[in-house]
């Protein structure tokens, strides 16, 4: 397992044409932090962060965020964040997907009264796609679609715990995502079957 981190700053060249900033005014800041399983999964990496001066108010889940790539995180296949063409496109393994599948559309941040917003997801991009995502650029979307924000993945250390219980065990993997934010994922095992923890 492999840890991430990109900074998030504005986008300047906000429409998805390259032609102007968005229409809705706004632009994002924030940290992301990117977890990558590079082996015995499909690629699977957990994201997760915090963004501030968005659109307040806005529901990920509903109409508010209802256009292509809108209130969108996602990793993109570029390495640099200068503008729409050096971003590229969704960053994954066509061959995994049907035609027209994009694992990314539906990773959506919701914004606060504020404009803040804290995030996360689980996407399987490609097992060989998971081992290459240093330089890749990770874009925030508007409302309505455009970009706001970008950053570029940076290798940072991992923090690994062990867990150990009487017949349970497993690792928690985490990774510091700026002042106040720690994205981690773990495995377990030798847990009490079918139970709901709330």
């Amino acid at each position: 397992m492999r840890a991430y981190e990109a900074i998030i700053t504005p986008f300047a060249d906000g429409d998805g044409n390259g032609s102007g900033i968005s229409a809705s005014n706004h632009s994002a800041f924030g940290t992301v932090a990117v977890l990558a399983i590079e082996k015995g999964s499909k690629g699977a990496i957990f994201f997760g962060g915090a963004l501030s001066n968005l659109q307040p108010n806005l529901d990920g889940e509903t109409d508010d965020c209802s256009a292509k790539n809108a209130c969108g995180v996602h990793l993109h296949s570029g390495r640099s964040c200068a503008d729409v063409m050096s971003q590229e496109g969704h960053y994954f393994d066509t061959s995994m997907f049907e035609m027209y599948e994009d694992p990314w559309a539906k990773e959506k941040y919701s914004s606060d009264d504020n404009g803040d917003a804290v995030f996360d997801g689980i996407v399987n991009i490609g097992h060989s796609y998971a081992r290459d995502l240093d330089g890749r650029a990770f874009v925030v979307h508007a409302d309505d679609g455009s970009r706001i924000g970008c950053g570029t993945l940076a290798e940072v250390p991992l923090l690994v715990s062990s867990l150990s219980g009487f017949k349970q065990e497993g690792e928690v993997f985490a990774v510091e995502s700026g002042e106040d934010t720690v994205c981690f994922v773990g495995t377990a095992s030798g847990l009490t079957p079918n139970a709901e923890c709330k």
